[in-house]
């Protein structure tokens, strides 16, 4: 007979272990920390936002806003923006050089107080080339001399002589391999000379311009005129 499979008068099987269902009071918690969480990185969010507005919404610059530096209101252009203009040459910006009224080749001319420049000399040279990057030819040499009757010494460093010739005033080049500038400055009461060639085509000479710079802000000299074939 097979057996009998009943339970044995007595005993009883064992119960399935029942499972707990997570309390009230933590799914509150979690809850709550989830929310405090999405509440800090929003708050990060906003701060960090505030701050870059805050940045690009430092103070203008002033000519943005119509005005200059000082608060005074710029012109505007025909749509009503400000317009800003750029840096113009002041006309009476004594660093600009100024060119004198022209003198004869073989008048002096004023260029500072107690100082006075000539032109001399001039003669028809065959300009030989000697410097690096010199082309020679038919030229003009001259000399300039500078006479201080002031009571301080003059410097001459920075003086600049420079030649044009012809209808157009082509710029000439000068052979300085060939030439013997003035000195670095001339003393009160006294006259220095320096001598100059220029390369000048033979029939250019009937307009010759010639001027001389002796420092930045001051009258140029200028020389013009017919000189020797």
């Amino acid at each position: 007979m097979p057996a009998d499979s009943s339970p044995t008068p007595g005993t009883s099987a064992s119960p399935e272990p029942t499972r707990q269902k997570p309390s009230r009071s933590l799914v509150i918690g979690i809850v709550i920390a989830i929310v405090v969480a999405v509440v800090i990185v929003i708050a990060v969010v906003v701060a960090s936002l505030g701050s870059s507005a805050s940045s690009s919404g430092s103070a203008p610059d002033a000519n943005s806003q119509g005005v200059d530096a000082g608060g005074t209101p710029l012109p505007v252009d025909g749509a009503g923006a400000p317009s800003v203009a750029g840096p113009t040459t002041d006309p009476q910006d004594p660093a600009q050089p100024v060119e004198q009224a022209p003198v004869p080749l073989d008048s002096p001319a004023a260029v500072a107080d107690g100082l006075t420049v000539s032109i001399s000399e001039i003669t028809s040279v065959d300009g030989v080339a000697n410097g690096v990057g010199e082309i020679g030819g038919p030229s003009l040499k001259f000399t300039v001399t500078a006479t201080n009757s002031g009571t301080a010494a003059v410097s001459l460093q920075t003086a600049v002589v420079d030649l044009t010739y012809g209808a157009n005033q082509t710029p000439s080049n000068e052979l300085v391999s060939a030439s013997v500038p003035l000195p670095a400055e001339v003393g009160a009461g006294q006259a220095v000379t320096g001598s100059y060639v220029f390369v000048v085509p033979a029939e250019e000479r009937d307009a010759v311009r010639i001027t001389l710079g002796y420092r930045a802000g001051s009258p140029v000299a200028v020389f013009e005129g017919a000189a020797p074939r």
